[in-house]
């Protein structure tokens, strides 16, 4: 019995790493076509760092928004286009644009 509900709980944890995975690739697919989009160029996933924010926002707030303090899991995502770095941030559910003048701006990707 102890063996079927350690292989179940196996199970479940396999489960929830491949939605993250989805989840990441589908924030990345995003970055890129955001980056492109911006630059009007081709890009290059240039890096995904796995990092620990320090409040909700991901440390990239936009100006005047409020966040929870609390360490928050996620991925930074540097995509390069025309020469030019973009940086998001990525807990598995927003997607923000960390540099530039739209720092901060939640990103909509449909898929």
């Amino acid at each position: 019995m102890a063996a079927i509900l350690i292989l179940m709980l196996g199970l479940g944890v396999n489960m929830l790493i491949d939605e993250m995975d989805k989840r990441l690739k589908q924030k990345i697919a995003c970055a890129e076509m955001d980056a492109a989009r911006r630059a009007g160029a081709s890009t290059k996933l240039k890096s995904v760092e796995k990092k620990v924010f320090r409040n909700s926002c991901l440390d990239a707030a936009e100006e005047g928004e409020m966040c929870k303090m609390a360490l928050t899991r996620g991925y930074e995502i540097v995509v390069v286009a025309a020469g030019n770095e973009y940086v998001y941030r990525t807990e598995g559910l927003l997607l923000r644009l960390v540099v530039g003048q739209d720092r901060g701006k939640k990103l909509d990707c449909d898929f």
